[in-house]
């Protein structure tokens, strides 16, 4: 019970990180600052410095949710730190970013996003079965050696598309990264439904302690 509540307070110290970053940065952030970009990585939309505020809040928000998991192994903390850790990562480059009057190395949020997937690949076939987090589909819930082995595929697959969203974040015209990206999220989707709908047609007529 101590590990599981100090492992708690990890997550929602990290979660903290963007509103204190905020409050250091508060008094040489402009008024106004770039509040979304196109697709090519162009500011097109402007509003006042308080927005970072609720932005700077997304992490507790996420935080709060994912105390409706209530598995307690290593895999699942891990879970639930990296995805507490990115998007505070996150938050902090957009008041970082905001703070520079509008960087260029907005595309910059892609390469984080690829770090995340790369981490997800690593932790992925731990990740024991429920209802909250992993690949949930139907066939990996209705069996274990589904969500198994589908898991153990997964992680293969987030870890080459993290690999490739950095790669492709980093040498490709700023106009096409997300696209791309968008593309590779799809596929990556894809293929984990597809392989636990064929893992379940190996194993979905067999018990499920088989």
């Amino acid at each position: 019970m101590i590990r599981t509540r100090s492992q708690e307070l990890s997550v929602w110290i990290v979660a903290f990180l963007p509103l204190v970053f905020l409050t250091l940065c508060w008094t040489t952030i402009p008024h106004t600052i770039t509040i979304h970009y196109n697709m090519a990585f162009e500011p097109d939309r402007w509003g006042s410095k308080q927005t970072l505020i609720w932005l700077s809040c997304l992490p507790l928000l996420v935080s709060f949710g994912l105390i409706l998991v209530k598995q307690t192994t290593r895999a699942s903390f891990l879970l639930k730190l990296t995805a507490v850790g990115i998007l505070s990562l996150l938050m902090m480059f957009i008041i970082y970013n905001s703070n520079q009057n509008g960087s260029k190395n907005i595309h910059f949020i892609h390469v984080i996003l690829g770090v995340f997937f790369i981490i997800l690949g690593q932790i992925m076939n731990s990740i024991e079965q429920n209802q909250f987090i992993g690949i949930r589909t139907r066939w990996t819930l209705a069996h274990k050696k589904v969500w198994e082995e589908t898991h153990e595929f997964s992680s293969k697959v987030f870890l080459v598309s993290g690999l490739t969203i950095v790669t492709t974040s980093v040498v490709l015209p700023a106009r096409i990264v997300t696209p791309v990206f968008l593309i590779i999220i799809l596929i990556t989707a894809l293929i984990t439904v597809i392989y636990s709908y064929f893992a379940h047609k190996r194993y979905g007529h067999t018990n499920q302690n088989d």
